[in-house]
């Protein structure tokens, strides 16, 4: 009985985030080749623990499974994957470290459905802290059969994912422009750092291969004493201020609110304010997203 799929990172680095559909291709193997497959099915369904792995495995059998909903939801989205892109779409969406509620409401379905496709095809979130694991599976080559159109761009939505975060997705995969103009700025700051350290690796590259010094070095050195830093950058722009005012003027609202028990609108006021703070902000794992 076939057993050796790495289950964890702690296991070992070949960890793959399909695991449990690698292990329930083995099984489904195992059974197909057993002289008495419902014997050998019940000894697979006895000793594996993982629910997800023993339910799927059910629902390739027969199509019958207690989170049937959830598994033909799941497979769906990678047989349409071509057409829809609905499977590289969660995907970049987990990198992104979106939790299961954000993406079924982005999509419009159920969050078990959500958590039924993560759980088989791309367990990831417990390691969205581990960067340089999950640049190897954003970055790694597509499987074998994948039609080249489908690889590109999930590549590209994953990797603006893991760049960029939620805002990467949205303007990438979801189409949606940056909204104002200190997310103009942010982009435009990004593309210099990504720039001046590649140009930065170019330089380090010529210096470990003992390359002569040429006159296009000079150049380059005076263009980069030429780059001036943006002094704009450095002052509030109309929609910092107008943030800070708003901020304010909240803040007075709910000191006079807090200040007035009697009054019908001031306890109108408490009471959204307490329903908004109520609820905990989505659990981060992703450090460099977790503001």
């Amino acid at each position: 009985m076939e057993t050796d799929v790495v289950r964890s990172l702690e296991e070992g680095p070949d960890y793959a985030p399909n695991w449990r559909d690698l292990q329930v291709g083995k099984y489904l193997e195992t059974v197909a080749a057993s002289a008495e497959p419902r014997c050998t099915l019940r000894d697979i369904l006895w000793t594996e623990k993982d629910p997800f792995v023993r339910q799927f495995l059910r629902f390739r059998l027969d199509g019958r499974s207690a989170n049937g909903e959830g598994f033909r939801y799941a497979t769906g989205c990678v047989s349409r994957n071509r057409e829809t892109g609905s499977a590289s779409l969660i995907k970049a969406m987990l990198v992104a470290d979106r939790t299961p509620e954000e993406i079924a409401a982005e999509l419009g379905t159920k969050t078990q459905n959500v958590v039924t496709f993560a759980k088989i095809y791309f367990d990831i979130r417990r390691y969205l802290d581990k960067e340089s694991w999950l640049r190897r599976i954003v970055f790694q080559e597509p499987p074998e059969g994948i039609p080249q159109a489908e690889a590109l761009r999930e590549r590209r939505w994953l990797a603006a994912a893991f760049h960029r975060g939620w805002p990467g997705v949205q303007q990438v995969a979801l189409h949606q422009t940056p909204g104002n103009a200190n997310e103009m700025e942010e982009l435009s700051l990004r593309l210099k750092s990504t720039l001046a350290s590649r140009a930065l690796e170019f330089a380090l590259d010529l210096e470990a291969n003992d390359a002569p010094a040429t006159e296009a070095d000079l150049h380059r050195f005076i263009a980069v004493r030429s780059i001036q830093p943006d002094e704009s950058a450095t002052k509030g722009s109309p929609h910092d201020l107008m943030m800070a005012f708003i901020r304010g003027l909240h803040e007075d609202v709910l000191e006079r609110a807090e200040a007035n028990l009697d009054d019908p609108m001031a306890a109108e006021y408490r009471s959204i304010c307490a329903s908004e703070n109520s609820a905990p902000p989505p659990q981060r794992r992703r450090k460099r997203f977790a503001h």
